[in-house]
C-alpha cells in the first residue's frame, strides 16, 4: 500500500497520565512517612512517661480506703510576750550573758489571756531559771534554739497546763 505509512500509532492521552499518577502518590506518602514516624514516637514517649513517671506519684485510692483528710489547720492565737531576760551564761564566771525575748502563743479565750498576763513573774522566773542553767555551748550550737524552745515550752505547760499553752516563740536570742 503505496499511501499507508507504517507509523507508530501514538498512545492515548490518558495512558501517559496513567503510569506516572500511582509513582506520584507513593512518592507524596513515602515524604510523610517520616512524619508520621516522629508523631508515633512522641506519642509513645508520652505514653511512656504518663505511665512510668507521672503515674507512680499520684497511688490510687483503693474503693475501701477513704483519702485521708488533710491536718486540722492550726488557728493561731493570741500571742502575750514576755519582757526581755537577761542572763549570765553558766560556766563563764559572768563574762558571757545572754539575752532572750520570749512570746507564748495561748487560746483566744480572754479568761486564758488574763491568767497569763497575771502569771508573768512566775514565768519570767521559769525562764530565768531554765536559761542560767545553760552553758556557752548548750546556747551556741546549731540546735540549740530548737531545744531551748521546747525545754521552755515543756516548762511552760507544767505551770499553766497543756492546753493554756501552744507555742512558744522566742523573738530575741543574743549571745555576748
Amino acid at each position: 500500500m503505496p499511501g499507508v505509512t507504517d507509523t507508530p500509532a501514538a498512545p492515548p492521552a490518558d495512558a501517559a497520565a496513567t503510569p506516572t499518577a500511582p509513582s506520584a502518590a507513593k512518592s507524596k506518602l513515602l515524604a510523610l512517612l517520616p512524619t508520621v514516624g516522629i508523631f508515633a514516637g512522641l506519642a509513645a514517649a508520652a505514653f511512656a512517661i504518663a505511665q512510668f513517671v507521672v503515674r507512680p506519684m499520684f497511688p490510687p485510692v483503693s474503693a475501701g480506703e477513704q483519702p485521708k483528710p488533710q491536718a486540722a489547720v492550726h488557728k493561731f492565737g493570741r500571742v502575750v510576750a514576755l519582757d526581755p531576760v537577761v542572763v549570765n551564761v553558766a560556766q563563764t564566771d559572768g563574762r558571757r550573758y545572754l539575752k532572750a525575748t520570749v512570746h507564748l502563743e495561748v487560746p483566744e479565750d480572754e479568761k486564758i489571756v488574763k491568767e497569763v498576763e497575771a502569771r508573768k513573774p512566775q514565768l519570767l522566773d521559769l525562764i530565768v531559771a531554765t536559761l542560767t542553767k545553760k552553758s556557752l555551748t548548750d546556747v551556741t550550737a546549731p540546735e540549740a534554739l530548737d531545744k531551748l524552745r521546747a525545754e521552755v515550752l515543756e516548762r511552760m505547760t507544767q505551770a499553766l497546763g497543756s492546753e493554756r499553752v501552744r507555742r512558744v516563740y522566742i523573738t530575741e536570742f543574743v549571745v555576748q
